[in-house]
């Protein structure tokens, strides 16, 4: 009962998180700040009520529908939310053995989150708009540079060290690899087949 619970709460905040995600994704590509003003229809500009912002049941209720001007919602906005809620339960549960630091740093719960909405963010603005935000990346690398602290903190007594000199290798080595793609691919192709964003991404994810 107890991880029925758990698993609840965890896809409730993932849908929440979601619904934000949405107005970073929109937003983001427009040059708007994401969190002012309050979420707004992009036809009428009318602002959204609260109980007409409800992860995923106001898409339904509405029909996907604007209520003031009767606009079409995208469909993207309750996959995205769904998704990220579906992910948030599947990467909290997940325990390999090579990353399962659940007993030992209390952190790596909210960590995975971060990254996940940054990873959803990024992907989806990039598939729209062929384009990934530097502000996403730097607060990737800020984000992993805290965790690979924490890991080390918390594991330093029980498994050898190192662990975030190895972090910022496996980066720069990532990002270099990239980097010595992109020159290949554009000595072959006399055009870049791949962006600069490609290896920051990369090398964040390291």
């Amino acid at each position: 009962m107890f991880s029925l619970i758990n698993i609840f709460w965890e896809f409730l905040i993932g849908i929440c998180i979601g619904s934000f995600l949405n107005v970073v994704i929109f937003r983001l590509p427009n040059e708007m700040s994401i969190l002012k003003p309050r979420s707004f229809c992009p036809k009428c500009k009318n602002k959204i009520k609260w109980y007409y912002n409800i992860p995923i049941l106001s898409w339904i209720i509405l029909k996907a529908k604007c209520n003031y001007c009767s606009s079409k919602i995208n469909a993207r906005y309750p996959i995205v939310e769904l998704m990220t809620g579906i992910l948030f339960v599947i990467f909290s549960n997940a325990e390999p053995y090579f990353y399962n630091f659940n007993l030992i740093n209390p952190f790596e719960k909210l960590f995975i989150w971060i990254l996940l909405s940054i990873l959803i963010s990024i992907s989806l603005i990039d598939f729209e708009h062929f384009w990934i935000p530097q502000g996403l990346i730097n607060f990737g690398f800020l984000i992993g540079i805290v965790n690979l602290l924490f890991i080390e903190l918390y594991k330093i007594d029980f498994y050898e060290g190192g662990i975030f000199l190895k972090g910022v290798l496996g980066a720069l080595c990532a990002y270099l690899i990239f980097e010595l793609l992109r020159g290949c691919s554009r000595f072959v192709f006399k055009k870049d087949a791949l962006g600069k964003g490609d290896s920051k991404l990369v090398a964040m994810l390291g």
